[in-house]
């Protein structure tokens, strides 16, 4: 039936009895290796709540925020990078790598991007350096990096590549809310 609260629980040991569960305030519990459609499936039934209880939808925390490209090669991080980027009231777009977020740039202008760092075909350093030479003395996109890596001198490393923050995944809702509210001005 419909999940009707807010956690998923990931375990890698024996199963957790489904009344524990639900008593500690968790919706769903998954062994891993999770496959990836079990996971997109439970955050979808999460999302959409208990369709037999009537909720009213949330309202962004700050409407009409801007708008955003999220770059990730991860469809479940383009998930939740989105999620959170839509509940904080921004408009989102997302590139698979970046390549697509070059042809995005091309297309649109955007309030800041959120980009990943390790990427086939065009990682998120070089598709920085990229952004930041088309740029030129032009009007500068402010780019925070998301990297799963928390080796010392990974902040160094991106924002000598031209981006501007760094936030780690998984992305937390209020470091990533923090990262936005230093960079793009509210509307």
């Amino acid at each position: 039936h419909p999940i009707s609260s807010g956690l998923v629980l990931l375990t890698s040991g024996p199963d957790v009895a489904q009344a524990d569960a639900r008593a500690a305030g968790i919706a769903a519990c998954l062994t891993k290796p999770v496959q990836l459609s079990r996971l997109q499936a439970a955050l979808q039934t999460l999302v959409a709540g208990d369709p037999e209880r009537p909720t009213t939808p949330a309202e962004p925390d700050h409407p009409d925020r801007g708008r955003v490209l999220v770059v990730d090669d991860a469809e479940l991080n383009q998930l939740v990078a989105t999620g959170i980027l839509e509940h904080l009231g921004y408009t989102v777009d997302v590139a698979d790598d970046g390549i697509q977020a070059l042809d995005a740039l091309a297309r649109a202008s955007y309030d800041a991007v959120l980009m990943d760092v390790h990427m086939p075909r065009l990682d998120g350093y070089q598709a920085t350096a990229e952004i930041r030479r088309r740029e030129a003395a032009g009007p500068r996109t402010p780019i925070i990096a998301m990297t799963a890596g928390a080796i010392e001198g990974d902040r160094e490393r991106c924002l000598a590549a031209g981006m501007d923050d760094y936030v780690s995944k998984p992305v937390a809702r209020e470091a990533l809310a923090a990262a936005l509210n230093r960079w793009v001005p509210v509307r």
